[in-house]
């Protein structure tokens, strides 16, 4: 097994901000300041905040962007890996997301749902 952190950079209790949010991660970079990312992070919230169900799983997709802002990948993937969780959860559809995030988004999430 290949250990990609030591620790998680998020802390318990997370700002409302998505700005703050990119902020904890240090790994993000420039993205942090992505017009893009910044919305998806916010739709993901949004979809998870009409569950009720913020807190646990807004963090498990917060995770993925930290893990994969750490492995370096682009933008495109670090917005599709926010995507993963609420995916998984139904709470967005693969077609909501490829209206919102295009095609090369919808791709790396179909191949996720492949692997599972």
């Amino acid at each position: 097994m290949v250990k990609i952190r030591e620790a998680h950079t998020l802390g318990a209790e997370l700002p409302a901000d998505p700005r703050a949010i990119l902020a904890r991660i240090p790994s993000i970079g420039e993205a942090r300041d992505s017009p893009r990312l910044l919305q998806a992070l916010t739709r993901v919230r949004e979809a998870f905040a009409a569950a009720g169900s913020a807190p646990p799983r807004f963090a498990a997709a917060l995770d993925i962007l930290e893990t994969l802002a750490g492995l370096g990948l682009d933008e495109e993937a670090l917005v599709a890996g926010l995507f993963c969780v609420p995916l998984l959860d139904g709470r967005i559809g693969l077609a909501a997301i490829r209206e919102s995030e295009g095609a090369g988004c919808e791709r790396l999430l179909a191949g996720v749902q492949r692997m599972e």
